[in-house]
């Protein structure tokens, strides 16, 4: 059985307390249980103040054993940071904007460049998705048609230096395929309508709960992280927004992290658990301790 642990983001103090909580010991450094693993939905590094005790705990507990894990999209954004583009620069821009949130891991590692670089080689062993016998996991979204590009494409689910290259080909069925897999959906808005981000961007598309229960009364409000006022409380026109994941009776359970749910952790869907509860933005650091069932529970949730 297994402990689907959200993002951690460099806050290992945490991470060792939940670890404690669900039962796990810690042996010659490395977590373990008698009877379960951890699967990690990735994110473990950037924003908190441990990431190199949180990487160094993480890997203990995957190499030897005691746990799995899918990519995130820091992980992957770091590797893209570290790839040198063939038309010079590197995949992902040194901008500001892309320094500024990388700064933490890159500063706590300022002194151990070797170490770093053995990391991001590390990420590249670490697969997109897990399509376990009875549950699946992914980052931030699992669409069947990019799951079915993907098992195409990628060697066991893991990336390489060229199909990095290859992912960051704008528009492209594996661009999308990799992007929306790690970075999560989105739709444009309905009626032309838009919305001001966080950096004060006027934006067309949002984000969406492509998790929740969708229903005759699902409204914008909820099917959308960014619904503006005049179409809130409308409800969803399903010809327009198809989500491509399979959440019916029949499919297995999906874990993923990704989205700063706030609030206490709980379940928007019997057959999906969010497991981010931005651990990184005051909230909790949370798990869903998963025992073989088909329906997922809240009384399987658990926080520090």
């Amino acid at each position: 059985m297994y402990d689907i642990v959200g993002d951690v983001h460099g806050y290992a103090d945490k991470l060792h307390q939940l670890l404690a909580q669900m039962g796990y010991q810690q042996k010659q450094g490395v977590y373990s249980h008698p009877s379960r693993k951890v699967i990690f939905v990735g994110d473990w590094i950037d924003r908190g103040p441990q990431v190199r005790e949180t990487l160094s705990l993480v890997r203990a507990m995957i190499d030897g054993g005691h746990a799995l894990a899918v990519m995130g999209n820091h992980e992957y954004n770091a590797i893209a940071f570290h790839l040198e583009n063939p038309m010079g620069g590197h995949i992902r821009p040194h901008t500001i904007k892309n320094i500024h949130q990388h700064y933490q891991t890159l500063y706590q590692f300022k002194d151990a460049a070797d170490e770093w670089q053995d990391y991001v080689s590390w990420f590249m062993t670490i697969p997109l998705y897990l399509n376990l016998p009875a549950i699946r996991v992914a980052h931030a979204s699992w669409d069947d048609s990019h799951i079915a590009l993907l098992d195409q494409l990628l060697p066991n689910g893991r990336l390489t230096p060229s199909l990095v290259q290859k992912a960051a080909i704008k528009n492209t069925p594996f661009w999308k395929a990799v992007e929306e897999t790690l970075k999560g959906k989105e739709a444009r808005l309905p009626h032309n309508q838009t919305f001001r981000d966080k950096d004060g961007i006027i934006r067309q598309d949002s984000r969406i709960r492509w998790w929740t229960n969708h229903s005759e009364t699902t409204t914008y409000a909820d099917y959308f992280f960014d619904a503006p006022a005049a179409i809130a409380s409308l409800p969803v026109d399903y010809m327009l927004y198809q989500t491509g994941v399979t959440l019916d009776e029949t499919s297995k359970p999906l874990f993923f992290g990704h989205y700063w749910l706030q609030g206490l952790p709980c379940l928007d869907s019997p057959r999906a658990a969010c497991v981010d509860f931005s651990i990184a933005k005051g909230g909790v650091l949370a798990a869903y301790q998963w025992r073989g069932e088909t329906e997922l529970t809240n009384e399987h949730l658990v926080w520090v």
